[in-house]
């Protein structure tokens, strides 16, 4: 497994923070880590959260905020501010890829779960459920990439 020791710097024109984009990476490698886990799962996990930040989901107008939401990330708790954790590359490139603008998911998806939840399911990939809520107004203009 290859794993990174720090994370990379990003330039003026990438709209995420250093500081949201390692919390995205260990959201997305301790939500969906296991080397089992498809690049599309890992990918989808984190692209559930931006979504659930784009629509102030439970209030949250930051990142941390959506993550630590109480009862949504069991595996908050591991998620850490030490800069020295070791986050393998495949939820880095899964980071990377949400970071630069590409969305897999439509941005009413903002339930991820091993249990179907909200307003029908998106899709099932691995073990995650991924689910609708028609209380977020789905943006007709945004563009899913296929995943590469």
């Amino acid at each position: 497994v290859e794993v990174i020791k720090e994370v990379p710097v990003y330039t003026e024109a990438e709209a995420m923070s250093e500081e949201d984009f390692f919390l995205l990476c260990q959201l997305i490698y301790k939500e969906a880590g296991s080397p089992k886990t498809s690049n599309l799962d890992r990918t989808l996990v984190g692209n559930v959260a931006l979504n659930r930040l784009d629509c102030n989901y439970r209030n949250a107008t930051t990142l941390r905020e959506v993550i630590y939401s109480k009862g949504q990330y069991t595996t908050a708790p591991a998620i850490t501010n030490n800069e020295h954790v070791q986050i393998p590359m495949s939820s880095v490139l899964a980071a990377y890829r949400l970071a630069i603008g590409n969305r897999y998911c439509p941005n009413n998806v903002i339930f991820q779960s091993q249990g179907k939840q909200g307003d029908g399911v998106w899709k099932k990939v691995g073990h995650h459920y991924y689910c609708y809520s028609n209380s977020v107004e789905l943006d007709e203009h945004q563009i899913i990439k296929e995943f590469e």
